[in-house]
């Protein structure tokens, strides 16, 4: 799914609580109803290999979302925890790993990680700054190329667990990162 395909389905939503949008080549603005300005830029998109599409959703007052589009009749909109004192924020960056968003963003208290599960719509805190990830039976490995810190979190029906492995374990599991 290009840019431009994820901004209209943007404006279609829009389009339904009667907002005008202005559309640009890496970029959709519109005034809300109260009179903030939102956007959604091309660096805050994500789509997964299911066809699934998300977006962080800008806004001058630091009412920020993320709306992830499952299908027409699912869109699922998150309000992530945020604090910029009002101010607007820098946005976040998003991406997909099978079933799992993970989203980042800095606010006032740093930069924060979220992973997202997109089937149970669960939803965890992470405490590393990840850069190697593998996906493998409904659980994803999250590593730190700085040491060998790596996080498992597992996608339970009703909760995800995370809990601190070593590269042994997933050697046992015969994974590696990619």
């Amino acid at each position: 799914m290009t840019t431009r395909e994820i901004f209209l389905l943007v404006q279609e939503e829009l389009y339904a609580q009667n907002v005008d949008t202005e559309i640009t080549e890496d970029e959709i603005v519109w005034t809300d109803h109260y009179g903030a300005e939102n956007s959604v830029s091309e660096w805050q998109t994500a789509v997964s290999e299911n066809g699934w599409v998300a977006w962080w959703l800008r806004n001058d007052v630091g009412n920020d979302m993320v709306k992830i589009w499952k299908s027409r009749d699912i869109v699922i909109t998150w309000h992530p925890p945020l604090n910029t004192m009002g101010q607007s924020s820098l946005g976040g960056r998003l991406q997909f790993f099978e079933n799992f968003l993970m989203i980042r963003y800095y606010d006032k208290h740093g930069e924060r990680i979220f992973i997202f599960n997109i089937h149970t719509l669960n939803k965890t805190e992470i405490f590393m700054i990840p850069s190697k990830f593998k996906s493998y039976d409904h659980t994803l490995f999250i590593g730190n190329s700085f040491n060998s810190q790596v996080l498992k979190i597992t996608n339970n029906t009703d909760h995800m667990e995370k809990e601190e492995v070593d590269e042994e374990y997933m050697k046992s599991l015969n994974l590696k990162f990619d």
